[in-house]
């Protein structure tokens, strides 16, 4: 009865479903994925991205970032897209949501903007010369030849400035 009980508490006390996913990190399997809202802005048939350039490091997101408690993730998008770009959004759809290993990227279009491009929040603050957040217009060779994170989202930042028209910067949604 004594082994029974000893093989119970082992079994009860054994860490909660945790995997290893590289040699220097361990991620709880169980842990609900972090959720991030981005956003595709388009105007002249460019895309806004942030560019990010770090040591050893150059690459590209879209506007966005973590969905905070008690926040929705189109809540999330216009928000980050407001403190990153400093631009008004008006949501269109949205266009997907990528999982990844630990996160899921939630990625609408849209439908107007205003304002001007200008760089805020929190990468303001973040920014040093070996830290770096640029905010800039690709068209679509620039695009095709960025190093886009992740490299997921390509295909479906290709087929919005495909199917966009010309958005001019007018500050009213819908053509109001």
């Amino acid at each position: 009865m004594l082994r029974l009980w000893r093989k119970l508490w082992r079994l009860l006390t054994l860490p909660v479903h945790k995997a290893k996913t590289t040699a220097n990190e361990v991620v709880d399997a169980c842990a609900p994925k972090r959720q991030r809202a981005a956003i595709i802005i388009i105007e002249q048939q460019r895309i806004l991205l942030m560019r990010r350039i770090k040591p050893g490091k150059d690459y590209y997101v879209l506007p966005g970032g973590t969905v905070k408690p008690g926040e929705t993730v189109a809540m999330a998008c216009v928000r980050e897209a407001e403190e990153e770009t400093g631009l008004h959004v008006w949501l269109g759809d949205q266009l997907c949501a990528l999982e990844g290993r630990r996160r899921i990227e939630y990625v609408f279009l849209a439908r107007r903007h205003c304002g001007t491009v200008q760089l805020g929040g929190p990468e303001l603050c973040r920014m040093q010369p070996d830290n770096q957040y640029l905010l800039e217009w690709l068209n679509q060779e620039q695009l095709r030849r960025a190093k886009l994170k992740p490299k997921s989202l390509l295909p479906y930042c290709l087929a919005a400035l495909q199917q966009t028209d010309v958005h001019g910067s007018a500050c009213q949604p819908d053509g109001g």
